[in-house]
């Protein structure tokens, strides 16, 4: 990514704030830079995708395919991506916005469960399952985005294990629960960016 770097280096001090925030995600985060739309990549951001076209342009870019296209053949030429995402980049090329949007929502979902595989340490995955099967009771939380997965996992565990509870925010009582709980009890906590401040606090 030297040629994106050098740009927002040299650039940066003329760059709006709104516009340096989405500078620093493409130098710190790549890989979303080359699986994300401009849409997403303003969302991820505290953004908008307009913001996300104006960097582009102002660091010299004819738009954000052209910056992004950059972004992907700097990770694919130091080899920081697996063939699973190069298969998604090279699939979604031959997609434009109207047609296959099915297919290429699914080619991005493949990859990212591809990566979390690669990703995700053994032992660890092992020391969560066996914590899971030794709590007493499991309290689950996940707001806005993260809710269907805390409600299917609650779920998932009330049919196999039991003894689960989906917290669901000003509808439950956490200071009753809060008196409840003991060295036994287990709390999984799931929450994507942008991070609720109600969950980190219950956590």
């Amino acid at each position: 990514m030297n040629s994106v770097q050098d740009r927002i280096h040299k650039s940066y001090n003329q760059l709006s704030n709104q516009q340096k925030l989405v500078a620093e995600f493409i130098l710190e985060e790549p890989k979303k830079v080359a699986l994300h739309p401009a849409k997403e990549i303003g969302a991820l951001t505290g953004t908008s995708g307009t913001t996300v076209i104006r960097l582009c342009n102002a660091l010299g870019y004819s738009g954000f395919s052209a910056m992004q296209n950059e972004v992907r053949q700097s990770l694919l030429a130091n080899g920081q991506r697996e063939n699973h995402i190069q298969k998604f980049f090279d699939h979604s090329k031959r997609l434009n916005e109207k047609e296959g949007l099915i297919t290429y929502k699914m080619e991005q979902d493949i990859a990212y469960i591809s990566e979390t595989l690669n990703s995700v340490r053994q032992d660890a995955l092992d020391q969560a399952v066996e914590s899971i099967i030794k709590a007493k009771k499991v309290v689950v939380v996940g707001f806005r985005s993260s809710y269907a997965p805390a409600h299917w996992l609650s779920y998932t565990l009330n049919i196999v294990k039991g003894d689960t509870h989906l917290y669901t925010g000003q509808n439950d009582d956490a200071n009753y629960l809060m008196m409840l709980a003991d060295e036994e009890w287990l709390v999984i906590v799931l929450s994507f960016p942008r991070y609720t401040q109600e969950t980190i606090s219950f956590a």
